[in-house]
């Protein structure tokens, strides 16, 4: 008898060991799905609402989910993400700020001088375009 609850016990965390390895990888391909929409809707307001529509999911579901999984909001995924672009633009290239700020669906050069400082903390002198 003590045998048969042995295997039994031993089957049941292999089992269980597998189901959570299978949801490790389950969950970070639903998160890799998932950035990949958000990237493709960063400069859109509702870049969250589009991305949870092609995951299937509800917005709040979506966002939930997200927050759940990685930590943090799929709107601050997407700031990120548009932050790494505008450093990378403002490094690589000689466009005005206006123009980056622009492309990257700032409303003015000054918005955009703001949020990236909260975000980065790096200033850069606006000059006028």
């Amino acid at each position: 008898m003590q045998q048969i609850t042995r295997l039994q016990n031993f089957l049941a965390e292999a089992f269980a060991h597998d189901c959570y390895q299978v949801s490790a990888k389950n969950t970070q391909s639903w998160i890799a799905r998932a950035q990949h929409h958000l990237s493709q809707h960063l400069n859109e307001n509702e870049g969250v609402l589009r991305s949870a529509q092609t995951m299937g999911q509800s917005y709040d579901a979506f966002r939930k989910k997200y927050t759940r999984l990685t930590g943090r909001a799929p709107k601050q995924f997407m700031m990120n993400r548009v932050m790494e672009q505008a450093a990378q633009l403002l490094i690589e290239t000689s466009r005005s700020i206006n123009d980056i700020a622009d492309e990257l669906g700032f409303c003015d050069q000054f918005h955009f001088s703001k949020r990236f400082k909260s975000h980065t903390g790096a200033v850069f002198a606006l000059k006028e375009p």
